[in-house]
């Protein structure tokens, strides 16, 4: 018996949604591949996004229209920072790093001056007119990179003894950073962690720790000076968050109620202290006014949320299966996107009778070359066994399963590479 994963199917076209406070509204860009990886703006009007079917894009009247600047489907695009309206940089997980000087007319590779070229680049942040830092990757190693001359020279630290992987990097000026991943085992056993410098990269602690091994702690974003949130990537019914209130000093565990069919949520973001949203893989969001009391679901604004954009008080932009803005006053124009199919998901199936009883093997056919995590979990999404982590091919791939010994009951077959999470749920006999 072959079992697919659930999936979920959208409609053709995604209006705007409103809920009481504003609207969220669908802008006129199409990814290339299953979601926008980031965003970046210099300014109320000018920005850039980045998606991993190998495009970046350029807008400059506030995301109402977008241009497409590279398009090379062989990179992988993850991250995404300006100095200024000139001079940026775009991160891939194809380990490369590109560069523009001209405000993306052109975009350079710059690999080559890297003093070791990364697995990928996940997370970029500017700290002053000169300086900028880079990390990775979220499947390990952790390291962390920074330019003191605008990309020109770098200098690499490995962040091994702290952490396993890490997936993002937030500076407020060139001494105080965050860095959000997974603990290495001596430093926090594996669990979600924040972490912290004050010297500009030279010395870190650990400043925030998730409940769960193996989770990471995947966006970082900091409203004003005090507060700040980091999200937390985990397989659950239960979502969870880490915030600080005293500017990065402390973090606290943070649970959303009420709870939501198992699923994985990875961005997080702020309006004001007491509205934000947390998003994640399909139709993952989630929305508070009282500053995070109390949640509610709302699975009709669109999919695949990952980087949050604040732009202001009354404006935030978050990328996904599109670019999604939202306003705190009522939107008096409609745009209506077709949802283009671009890049369409992995094959993930099993392979012999379900229940599983003693071998069986797991086909896979991947539509890129792609980070592969293959995992049996429980119910809650706690991992019970890893069958195949690595880098797969474009292709087919066969991994085997034996389940001989293994608890009899219900599992989730969870699949996880670039594209997200999908699950098979599965029953393992006696």
């Amino acid at each position: 018996m072959r079992m697919r994963p659930l999936v979920l199917v959208c409609s053709l076209f995604v209006p705007f949604v409103c809920f009481a406070q504003g609207s969220w509204q669908v802008l006129s860009a199409s990814s290339l591949s299953w979601r926008f990886e980031d965003l970046f703006f210099v300014n109320d009007s000018v920005g850039w996004a980045v998606d991993g079917g190998g495009q970046i894009l350029k807008t400059t009247d506030a995301g109402s229209s977008w241009t497409q600047q590279f398009y090379n489907s062989n990179y992988y695009f993850r991250s995404v920072e300006f100095f200024d309206e000139q001079v940026g940089f775009a991160g891939t997980l194809s380990s490369a790093l590109f560069r523009t000087e001209d405000g993306g007319a052109t975009w350079v590779d710059i690999s080559a001056s890297l003093p070791t070229v990364p697995a990928g680049i996940c997370g970029m942040s500017v700290a002053d007119d000169t300086t900028i830092y880079l990390t990775g990757i979220f499947y390990s190693p952790a390291y962390i990179m920074r330019s003191t001359d605008r990309g020109t020279t770098w200098t690499h630290t490995s962040m091994s003894t702290l952490a396993f992987n890490l997936v993002d990097v937030h500076f407020k000026n060139t001494l105080e950073g965050y860095l959000a991943g997974t603990a290495s085992l001596t430093a926090g056993q594996g669990r979600p962690v924040v972490l912290r410098t004050t010297d500009g990269g030279n010395n870190w602690t650990v400043a925030g720790l998730g409940a769960n091994q193996g989770e990471r702690a995947w966006k970082i974003q900091f409203l004003n000076d005090s507060v700040g949130f980091a999200s937390i990537e985990e397989l659950s019914p239960d979502p969870q968050y880490l915030k600080t209130t005293d500017g990065g000093l402390s973090w606290t565990l943070q649970v959303v109620s009420p709870s939501i069919p198992t699923g994985t949520v990875q961005g997080v973001g702020f309006l004001t202290e007491e509205q934000g949203w947390l998003g994640g893989f399909n139709d993952l969001l989630f929305g508070t006014s009282d500053g995070g009391s109390t949640w509610s679901y709302q699975p009709s604004v669109g999919q695949s949320f990952n980087r949050f954009w604040r732009m202001n008080d009354s404006v935030m932009y978050v990328g996904g299966q599109q670019i999604y803005r939202y306003t705190d006053h009522a939107i008096s124009t409609i745009i209506q996107v077709p949802l283009e199919p671009g890049l369409q998901g992995h094959v993930f199936e099993l392979i012999g009778p379900n229940p599983v009883v003693g071998p069986a093997s797991v086909r896979l056919t991947l539509v890129n070359d792609t980070y592969v995590e293959v995992t049996v979990r429980d119910l809650a999404g706690r991992r019970v066994a890893t069958l195949f982590q690595g880098m797969g091919n474009k292709g087919e791939l066969s991994v085997p399963w034996d389940a001989t010994g293994s608890a009899a009951g219900n599992y989730l077959l969870s699949l996880y590479t670039y594209h997200g999470y999908q699950v098979i749920q599965v029953v393992v006999g006696e």
